[in-house]
């Protein structure tokens, strides 16, 4: 699908355009805390989307607003792996059915330990429970049969992927949101002082949906 109406035009405010579309999303306009919008299924400022499938790669879209400001960069919605002995096994074939988490609305919580951020993500009212899909048939791919079924998730991270330093805890997901070191060092530095950021997942096409068109984008 062509997306080239999710990036703001030449001449537009990319602030205004972003802060359009998290309004959309439910983004207070006064950011009293930033706001992370995840794109899924397409890399930043590229114009046609992408299937989400689990693989090792940087294939999805961060877009940060925080008071006075806003940052674009690559990320992973998804998971990395097609199986895992840490993931449960729900339809017995013997082998870890990994996660990848649902469209909607989250809280990240900077967990402020070690030296490589990681933050915890809850839903708003603070449950550590978080609706996924599995890939029970571990060919990647989400099927509209395995979108049918909806299970929980826990311990589920943002934290670092496959590029991270090799004494990074975390390179691999078999659930959890993945973004470069450089960029989860700026959610820290804006996140202060209480180390929350709301966050939203959807689509590209969920997306595409609200972004502003006519006189409003360049207001």
């Amino acid at each position: 699908m062509n997306c080239s109406a999710l990036w703001p035009p030449p001449g537009v405010d990319p602030l205004n355009h972003w802060g359009h579309v998290a309004g959309a999303f439910g983004c207070s306009p006064a950011l009293e805390r930033p706001f992370l919008l995840c794109i899924r299924g397409v890399r930043p400022y590229e114009y046609e989307t992408h299937p989400m499938r689990s693989v090792a790669a940087y294939d999805d879209t961060g877009v940060l607003l925080y008071q006075g400001g806003n940052l674009v960069f690559p990320m992973s919605t998804h998971a990395y792996q097609l199986n895992s002995k840490l993931s449960p096994d729900v339809d017995g074939d013997g082998r870890g059915d990994v996660g990848t988490i649902t469209p909607g609305r989250y809280v990240l919580k900077d967990k402020r330990a070690g030296k490589y951020p990681t933050f915890h993500l809850t839903t708003p009212e603070g449950s550590d429970r978080i609706p996924c899909y599995r890939d029970t048939n571990h060919d990647g791919i989400i099927s509209h049969g395995e979108a049918e079924k909806i299970w929980t998730a826990t311990a589920i991270l943002l934290h670092g992927g496959i590029d991270d330093p090799p004494d990074s805890p975390h390179h691999y997901s078999i659930g959890c949101l993945c973004v470069p070191l450089t960029w989860r060092r700026e959610m820290v530095a804006k996140c202060v002082p209480d180390g929350l950021i709301d966050c939203v997942l959807a689509t590209a096409e969920e997306v595409l949906r609200v972004v502003p068109s006519g006189p409003e984008n360049n207001a």
